[in-house]
Formats: structure tokens, sequence, C-alpha cells
């Protein structure tokens, strides 16, 4: 079975109160128990449900989207020109002030 998969990318946040990463983890690991090699698992310190799509773009914070395409690259042998620092890019810059987003983390129950 192990050798009949695709790449398989695992990304989640610490934080997630609507799934928690423990089964993202342990997902990945059973994975890997079972011979699968090409599993790649992380983990965004204090990111929640939603940092990767509102709160992270809001505030200028692209790693989930550097991390895919990053992957993408080194699955399809493309090169999309991604870097370490998509902030250089204008449409990467944060969105609101940073005190928005932090009240914005503070009330989303996510």
């Amino acid at each position: 079975l192990a050798d009949r998969l695709p790449p398989i990318a695992i990304f989640h946040g610490s934080a997630d109160k609507t799934v928690p990463c423990g089964g993202s983890q342990a997902l990945s690991d059973t994975l890997v128990d079972h011979g699968v090699t090409n599993v790649k698992f992380t983990l965004y310190p204090d990111w929640s449900h939603t940092d990767p799509i509102l709160e992270g773009l809001m505030d200028a914070d692209h790693r989930f989207h550097r991390d895919l395409l990053l992957l993408i690259q080194e699955w399809t042998g493309q090169d999309f020109g991604v870097g370490d620092n998509m902030s250089s890019h204008r449409q990467c810059q944060r969105l609101c002030p940073r005190i928005l987003i932090q009240a914005a983390r503070w009330f989303m129950p996510f």
C-alpha cells in the first residue's frame, strides 16, 4: 500500500480548538509506522483552525502557503519562484493593524 500512495502533507495548528492537532499527529505517526515514507507533518505553534486562511494572512504570516508551495514545487519539479521571504511581495503585506488581528484571535472561537 505504501508504494501506491502519493506524497502526503499534513498541516495543523497547535491551538486548533475545532480539530485537535493530536489527530493529525496520530495519522502521520500511523502512516509512518505502516511504512509510508512520503509523509510530511507540519505543526504551526499557536495557530488556530483559521490562522492559515484568515488571521495569518491578515498579519502577513504566509508560512502555510509558502510551505505548501514549496512542497508542490518539490513534487512537480516546477519552480514557482517561492522563496523564504514571501512578505517582500506587495500582495503579502499586513492587511490591517495588528491590534485588530489580535482582537480577532481573542474573539475567534476556533
